[in-house]
């Protein structure tokens, strides 16, 4: 009996993954200060975090959420930095094509092209 624990403990051990699907970092608290009534966000710190998100997404090999880089484009536009806005956008339409209808309307919006 004990070596039947045994066994299905070592399988049940060797389904489990060490990586997740995504690297979350500091995303969901940043849409959150951004969403929230309460004051106004450091921009120029949510925009580091986002980026910071992004690479180290990059250098572990995974893919970022769904939506982050349009989290990223908005925060830059907020700057007023929209050449970086429509850049982040067009990445996030490139990693998400599902998302091709909503950011082509932000980006038209823009005056950018699609």
């Amino acid at each position: 009996m004990d070596r039947r624990i045994a066994a299905i403990a070592l399988l049940l051990a060797g389904c489990q993954s060490s990586r997740g699907l995504y690297i979350w970092g500091d995303y969901q608290n940043s849409v959150w200060q951004v969403t929230s009534t309460d004051g106004q966000p450091d921009l120029g710190a949510l925009v580091e975090d986002a980026k910071l998100t992004i690479q180290r997404s990059a250098d572990r090999d995974i893919r970022v959420p769904p939506g982050l880089h349009a989290h990223l484009g908005m925060l830059l536009a907020s700057q007023g930095q929209l050449d970086g806005a429509a850049a982040a956008f067009l990445t996030e339409k490139e990693v998400y094509p599902e998302s091709t209808v909503l950011i082509d309307g932000i980006l038209s919006r823009m005056g950018v092209t699609p």
